[in-house]
This record gives structure tokens, C-alpha cells and sequence, in this order.
């Protein structure tokens, strides 16, 4: 009965309705998403510390028309050069078989080539347990998500990665055990319907979980799929068959020239 009523308001809580914010990060999070592309690498390439990177809503519950809530931008304290690489080299080995796709768009200079399937690149703590039964992608694990989206809304909407009653459930149910990103907010007061540009600050340890685009509910299922762990000591590969994550190999941080 309880799993049944869990369901039924998790259903109700992931329709998107007319009136509802679209959710960047938000205090509690158990991530910050970033959409992977040449140009965030080249973008990330050419920065020193401290890094910035921009949330992204790519492949999240669908649009909906109220405004926005949450935090746009993070000062990433754990990312440094030798991180930057091994995401890099990352992002090439994920592109020998996820191949790029570009079209054609209109830019201040003319016409650009755009990336269209980025890649999802999930900021964790180095603490999130990839392998553990609880710990699923693309789930927020916030259990104050509405009381922080009261601060920018009366509309609250989840805004899941996994858009089923099952994974909505299983966030609220473990919020309490995974924990959220470290995090320190710029002092800024929330404005009705605005997400904040002033950049929060990602803290301690992290690391970074790529996969390829497109829905995260295979990866919540763990159903034959593959993602990509990277730190400043290299890349781990993990595979998913029957329900559980297998490490397959690890590769070597970049070497500095």
C-alpha cells in the first residue's frame, strides 16, 4: 500500500503541467548536469581555476511555461587541468562509437555548426556510490526541493531525469541517504520565476559520470548500457547487465606535457 501511494503521488508530482518552473540546480542536489561537447571542452580548455560550467536541462522532463527556479552556473572547486583532460579523453573514446552530430545554425559571423547530441555529464560527490543499489543517475535526492523552490516559485515541478513513478519514488525514499552536492550559494536574493547567474560553489571532492544522450531511464534500470567516470586520476568504464554495474577498465590520467 505504502509503495502504491508513493506511486500515485509521484505520478502526480511528474506530469508537467501548464503552470510549473523548469529546475536548475538546487541546494540539495545530489548533482550538477552538464551537456559535453567539443565546445564545452574547448571552453573548459581555455580557463584556469576556478572553472565554471553551466547547468543544462538536455533530455530533462519536458519544457513547461511558469519560469525557472534554482542556480544557473557553478565554480567547480575540484576541477583543474589534469581533471579537464581525462574529461576530454573521455569524450573521445565515448565518440569512437557515439558518433557526433552537427547541424547547421544561424551565429553572429554566419552559419555554425552546432552539436546536437551532447553528452550528460553528471557532477557527483567523489562519496556517490556508483555501484550501490540506491545510488541511480539523473535523480536529484533532494527531500527540501520544494521548500527551495518556494524561494523562486509557487509552482513547483521535480524536474526528474527519469520520468517514472518507480525512480521518483526511489529519489524521495533515499534522500535521506544519499546526500547532496557541497555546496556554497552567492548571496543573492531569489527573484519570482528568475534562476540566479551569480555562480554557487562546488565543493570538495567530486567526479564527474558521462554517458551518452538521450533518456537516463536505461541507466536507472541499469539495462546494458555504459557510462564513463572520470577524476584527476583517470577514467573508470562501468558496464550494466542484469540490474547491476560491472567495471570493465580503467585508463590512465592523461600525462602532462
Amino acid at each position: 500500500m505504502m509503495r502504491l501511494a508513493y506511486g500515485l503521488l509521484a505520478l502526480l508530482w511528474m506530469t508537467p503541467p501548464a503552470m510549473a518552473t523548469n529546475s536548475y540546480f538546487l541546494p540539495g542536489d545530489a548533482f550538477f548536469h552538464v551537456t559535453l561537447t567539443a565546445e564545452t571542452l574547448k571552453n573548459l580548455e581555455e580557463q584556469s581555476a576556478p572553472y565554471v560550467v553551466d547547468y543544462s536541462l538536455q533530455d530533462t522532463s519536458p519544457f513547461v511555461f511558469c519560469g525557472y527556479a534554482g542556480y544557473r552556473c557553478a565554480e567547480v572547486d575540484g576541477l583543474n587541468k589534469a581533471f579537464v583532460a581525462n574529461l576530454k579523453l573521455a569524450y573521445d573514446r565515448m565518440r569512437e562509437f557515439n558518433f557526433r552530430e552537427v547541424q547547421e545554425v544561424p551565429g553572429e559571423d554566419g552559419v555554425v555548426l552546432k552539436e546536437i547530441n551532447g553528452l550528460h555529464l553528471f557532477l557527483v560527490r567523489d562519496d556517490f556510490e556508483i555501484e550501490g543499489p540506491r545510488f541511480h543517475l539523473g535523480l536529484r535526492y533532494n527531500e527540501d526541493w520544494v521548500k527551495e523552490t518556494q524561494k523562486f516559485s509557487e509552482f513547483y515541478h521535480l524536474g526528474c531525469f527519469v520520468q517514472t513513478a518507480e525512480a521518483i519514488e526511489a529519489s524521495w525514499r533515499d534522500s535521506t541517504v544519499v546526500p547532496g552536492l557541497e555546496v556554497k550559494l552567492p548571496d543573492v536574493v531569489p527573484q519570482h520565476g528568475q534562476a540566479i547567474e551569480e555562480p554557487i560553489k562546488i565543493q570538495g571532492k567530486i567526479k564527474a559520470v558521462i554517458t551518452r544522450d538521450g533518456s537516463m531511464e536505461p541507466f536507472f534500470k541499469r539495462d546494458n548500457v555504459d557510462m564513463y567516470v572520470v577524476t584527476e586520476k583517470g577514467i573508470a568504464i562501468y558496464y550494466s547487465e542484469d540490474g547491476k554495474w560491472e567495471l570493465l577498465k580503467m585508463i590512465p590520467a592523461v600525462e602532462e606535457k
